[in-house]
Parts: C-alpha cells; structure tokens; sequence
C-alpha cells in the first residue's frame, strides 16, 4: 500500500443462524460487515438487528456460540470465529 491510501478496515462475519431466528431473517447464514477493530458478540447481535429488523424478537433471548463454544454476550469475536446464533428450543 502506498503512503496516503486509505485502507478498507471493514470486517465481515459469518453468522449461522438457527431455528426461528433463521426463519425470522429468511436465511441460514449472513455477513455481517463492520469497519470496527474488535465487536462483542452483544454488539454483532446489534449489527444484525440493524441489518435484519425481523431479528430484534430475538435479540434477547438468542444464545450465541464462537468456536463450537457458547460464550458470554460481552466476548469479543473475530472475523475467522465461526459464529452461530441459536435461539431455545422446547419439545420432549
């Protein structure tokens, strides 16, 4: 890169979605694309609602996995993450 260009600094997550959250979007994966360095799960669940409004049922209550491995809503992921969003399930 030559001095005085700017670089594109957008990130794109892949986001797996599961159960009547990937009924509500329509879709069982979607890019999500930020210009920040780090995102919180909570804040890519943010990005999904903004770019999905049907998503916002959801937000709440949707458990989110990195890695095979649920984690917290304040965890920071990445770009490479594999990113799923699943939302309760009940039956017997």
């Amino acid at each position: 890169m030559l001095p005085g260009q700017d670089r594109d600094t957008t990130n794109t997550y892949r986001v797996l979605l599961f159960a009547q959250l990937r009924e509500a979007v329509g879709q069982g994966v979607v890019e999500i694309r930020t210009d920040r360095a780090e995102i919180t799960a909570e804040s890519l669940l943010d990005c999904l609602v903004a770019a999905y409004p049907s998503a916002a049922p959801f937000h709440r209550i949707v458990r989110v996995a990195s890695n095979h491995t649920y984690v917290e809503r304040g965890t920071i992921v990445h770009p490479s993450d594999e990113i799923a969003l699943i939302t309760p399930v009940s039956g017997g």
